[in-house]
């Protein structure tokens, strides 16, 4: 953006407000001489009227006759000590003669247009700071801190840190942060002034800034991030010369102790904290070395504790809640997003792709089409090396994916077997749980949404990043596991009763910790809202694309059915066991020529053995399942197990072919019975269907057009993504 240009508008129409930036120095000469240069170019570049204040904190290396030789026209305010950071400053903005103060390290060198839209972010009274986005010096550097700050509560601390900064962020202009790095800033000066300005309590440096924006997020006033305000920062250029890396980190830590203890109003928040910090002093046992560095830390503030009170007392008062700052994502809720482009992370359990199971295609097309309105990146487990090139096509309809084998996580600690086994061994891995937390520290991701409730468990380990956290749930466990004791007996059932009751806790437990839970089908919703009436419960079915799954001519097969799915599946095995022992013989002896294709991957050997009854193919996994749908006159899914929705059924209204089904596999679907389906529970119904439709081949057609119109009119994978994306609006605005 023009911002030479944005400044003069702003300066035309009267709306830009003048500041006094002021500079806090200490025997900091050399860098003065490299960094006011700086600052005087980007005044010149904003052609306003603003004020350059340098405080000096008693420097005794000839600080203020350089620059009262080099640079007259720049204020200086000349202290007798050193006050440190807080005291400096105070003075400074007491003295400033603008109404906002931009304050500023002497180590920082400014982008000659970093002030315009630094001052652009006081749009409405609510705005307290604007900060800048921040750079080394030194590109060689790990880049520790960027400006946009954040924090999160966990086991009685918060811990303070930098996230990336992306191109959505530079898209909208400003962001909400946690707080204005001290260094960087522009402040309402009035408001900074009502706030009773930095609290000395932390000095000498650090946790000063953390703390006037905690104060201010609690009298509901925001700090903002300006990413296209850039300035550059060499690293403890002031503080190193003072202090040793062991003495600053102790400082740091000693300062985020005296943060709690002055500002957690929320006595259930205290408690937390005076409570762990003894087992935190334990942890951190001699791990840096030989000094205890929480013991340390603990003391030293122990020695501050009657200027804590008194920092107690003289609290402004507050309208939000450490609740809402720590957990409940008010800082997020300041930002507007509905219309804005999201940054979203998806959590798979399975590879996302066009050649796997149903699940897997459901989530590529989510993906697919979410990514053409919003950025998202995808964390998803594989299982295979030949999953490679699927890795690589995933790549194509997303911003990044990390992918990481499955295998068995035997480590997991569940000594009490409270989580059922296939959940803790097999989606527990160790390193999915290190990129989740890696991708959360880095990226501030509005919506992270897992998929499956196996990978909910993974939920929380991260829940303490405050991110909206979505669950699609694609088939309830407990349902499909109390549909196969039903359809076990008694005596068999009770095997698994067990097992039933571990998965209700578990998938409950899991649900509740979720955002928003969404669910495949009425009936899946029905069943979780049953055990967990407060559930925030969506219904969103499966898709299709018409385009793919296209409807042409009549079948090249006229006696053929077709059977699709995965054999990971335990329902898909027990459906085709169960027509190939019971209708199926019903229907070869009427039909001599009659075929069944049974076309789907990870098949068991006794699906492989259905080939012995001489009318039953066998394909497996297939590269392309259409020309299998194009030789067929019917497809058949004789479910009498699981929950969720069937993309079968989708793709065979897609490609305009008759369906006969029962009461489960057409679950979640919209449908008229009789008319673009059928829909037949019993063996004798069933295969009396089949029988109706083989015989009149012009009912095949018609109702292979209805369903066809239905999943063209209904069941677009745009509008599946387009729910998910009004949920996400209606989160993120709740306040």
């Amino acid at each position: 953006m023009p911002w030479g240009w944005f400044a003069r508008s702003l300066i035309e129409d009267g709306t830009l407000r003048l500041c006094t930036i002021i500079i806090l120095n200490y025997n900091g000469r050399e860098l003065l001489r490299e960094g006011i240069p700086s600052v005087v170019t980007a005044v010149e570049q904003c052609g306003a009227d603003h004020e350059i204040l340098v405080v000096d904190n008693g420097s005794s290396d000839g600080s203020v006759s350089f620059l009262r030789s080099a640079f007259p026209q720049i204020r200086v305010l000349e202290l007798e000590k050193n006050y440190y950071f807080g005291g400096g400053n105070n003075r400074g903005i007491k003295a400033a003669q603008h109404d906002i103060v931009v304050l500023l390290n002497n180590d920082m060198v400014v982008d000659r247009d970093f002030l315009t839209p630094l001052l652009g972010g006081f749009i409405d009274d609510s705005v307290f700071a604007v900060a800048s986005q921040v750079f080394f010096q030194d590109a060689n550097m790990r880049r520790e801190e960027t400006g946009k700050t954040n924090f999160f509560w966990d086991h009685g601390l918060t811990y303070l840190y930098h996230q990336n900064i992306d191109e959505l962020d530079v898209e909208r202009g400003y962001v909400p942060v946690a707080w204005a790095h001290g260094g960087a800033a522009a402040y309402d000066r009035t408001k900074f002034l009502a706030l009773g300005l930095f609290d000395e309590l932390f000095s000498p440096c650090y946790v000063e800034d953390l703390d006037v924006s905690y104060m201010a997020w609690k009298r509901g006033w925001k700090s903002l991030l300006c990413p296209s305000s850039i300035v550059y920062h060499k690293h403890r250029a002031t503080s190193a010369k003072q202090y040793s890396p062991r003495e600053l980190d102790r400082i740091v830590l000693r300062n985020r102790i005296l943060f709690h203890w002055k500002n957690l109003s929320s006595f259930r928040f205290l408690l937390k904290h005076l409570a762990y910090l003894p087992l935190h002093i334990l942890n951190r046992w001699g791990k840096r070395g030989n000094h205890l560095p929480f013991l340390e830390a603990t003391r030293t503030s122990l020695q501050r504790l009657g200027k804590v009170l008194s920092s107690r007392q003289a609290l402004p008062p507050a309208i939000v809640t450490d609740d809402m700052l720590l957990k409940d994502r008010y800082i997020k809720r300041s930002f507007e997003y509905e219309n804005k482009r999201l940054r979203i992370l998806m959590v798979c359990a399975l590879l996302p792709g066009l050649r796997n199971n149903a699940g897997a295609i459901r989530m590529y097309n989510i993906i697919k089409e979410l990514n053409k309105r919003h950025r998202v990146d995808i964390v998803t487990y594989y299982e295979r090396e030949e999953e490679q090139a699927q890795i690589e096509e995933l790549k194509q309809v997303c911003h990044r994916v990390i992918a990481i084998q499955r295998g068995i996580s035997p480590d997991e600690r569940d000594w009490l077997h409270t989580n059922p086994k296939e959940v803790v061994q097999e989606f527990c891995n160790p390193a999915m749980k290190e990129a989740l937390d890696q991708e959360l520290f880095l990226n501030d991701y509005d919506v992270v949404q897992f998929e499956y409730v196996q990978m909910g468990y993974l939920q929380e380990k991260v829940r303490k990043y405050n991110s909206l956290f979505v669950l699609t749930n694609h088939e309830v466990q407990a349902r499909r596991l109390r549909r196969e004791i039903s359809q076990l007996g008694v005596l068999r059932g009770l095997s698994r009763l067990f097992r039933l009751a571990k998965m209700l806790v578990f998938e409950n437990r899991t649900c509740s910790r979720f955002d928003a839970v969404v669910a495949l089908s009425p009936e899946d919703k029905e069943y979780l809202q049953s055990y967990n009436p407060h559930l925030r419960l969506l219904v969103s079915p499966m898709g299709v694309d018409p385009g793919m799954f296209s409807s042409d001519s009549r079948p090249t097969e006229p006696f053929s059915m077709m059977f699709v799915g995965s054999f990971r599946h335990t329902p898909n095995v027990d459906a085709m066991l169960h027509f190939c022992k019971s209708i199926l013989p019903r229907l070869s002896s009427r039909y001599p020529d009659l075929k069944l294709y049974v076309v789907g991957g990870d098949v068991p050997d006794e699906i492989k053995q259905l080939r012995r009854l001489g009318n039953v193919v066998v394909t497996g996994w297939v590269e392309d399942i259409r020309p299998y749908y194009a030789k067929s006159a019917i497809v058949i899914a004789p479910l009498r197990l699981g929950g969720g929705m069937r993309g079968k059924i989708l793709e065979a209204w897609a490609m305009g072919k008759p369906v006969v089904t029962t009461s489960i596999g057409a679950e979640g679907l919209d449908y008229d019975n009789g008319s673009d389906i059928i829909v037949a529970d019993g063996e004798e119904e069933f295969a009396h269907a089949i029988e109706r439709l083989l015989d009149e081949p012009l009912l095949q057609k018609e109702m292979g057009l209805k369903g066809r119109k239905r999943a063209v009119k209904q069941y677009t994978w745009e509008a599946v993504a387009a729910g998910y994306e009004k949920l996400y609006y209606e989160l993120l605005k709740e306040k």
